[in-house]
């Protein structure tokens, strides 16, 4: 009796096996030195002490909290305005963050809700569970626009939806970058010492998110055409 159906079904488990695994070491190997993602001082801190390197350890540590420490990411956006500025700041978060996104869609949907269980707060999934279904990808570009939200832990929710990964990727990104933005610019008040500058970039970031919001539909619309 064959144990598998196909070679193709013996290497995807093979290859679901493996992921598995190696997600779980690096969950035990990184989680604890993680630890510090929740103040920004010690984010600053930990990514000053690469050098020339800072801007790539900083990539590297927003994709790191994004996929292993499902955290809302805004503790590591305003570091990112205290240490590279308001603009430079959030290219740097933006670039991260939407590569930490995509790989945790696109783990969510290729091993799971068993995986998704085990790396999303229980109480997340069961409110979010569903959510991006039924009420479809406008919503949750409106859930991502709200700061504070566990919107890292969403990626992994969303990723067991219907929604194609295009769509899905242009939602998270698009309504990230206003969060990211404000959140950069207050790190980057803090380092100058200067509220009063940041005050109005978040004027401005508010009437772009209203915006990007009321042109949703036709965004999703190009994107459903061209991928």
């Amino acid at each position: 009796m064959r144990l598998f159906r196909s070679e193709e079904s013996r290497r995807n488990v093979i290859l679901r096996t493996a992921t598995v695994l190696a997600a779980a070491v690096l969950l035990y190997v990184l989680t604890p030195s993680l630890d510090f993602l929740s103040s920004p001082d010690a984010v600053r801190d930990y990514v000053r002490g690469f050098g020339v390197l800072s801007a790539a350890a900083f990539v590297l540590l927003q994709i790191a909290q994004t996929v292993i420490a499902p955290i809302p990411g805004q503790v590591t956006g305003v570091a990112a305005g205290y240490l590279f500025g308001t603009w430079v700041g959030t290219l740097y978060s933006m670039i991260g963050v939407s590569i930490g996104s995509y790989i945790a869609v696109v783990l969510s949907r290729r091993l799971g809700r068993p995986y998704v269980e085990r790396v999303v707060n229980p109480l997340i999934l069961d409110r979010f569970d569903g959510f991006m279904t039924d009420r479809g990808p406008e919503t949750l570009f409106i859930v991502f626009l709200i700061p504070g939200l566990p919107d890292d832990a969403l990626c992994f929710v969303a990723g067991l939806s219907d929604i194609s990964v295009a769509r899905l990727m242009t939602v998270i990104i698009i309504a990230r970058i206003p969060v990211y933005l404000i959140a950069a610019a207050t790190g980057n008040s803090l380092a100058l010492n200067n509220l009063a500058r940041s005050a109005g970039l978040v004027a401005v970031v508010g009437v772009l998110s209203l915006l990007s919001l009321w042109k949703i539909d036709s965004i999703l619309e190009f994107v459903d055409s061209h991928f």
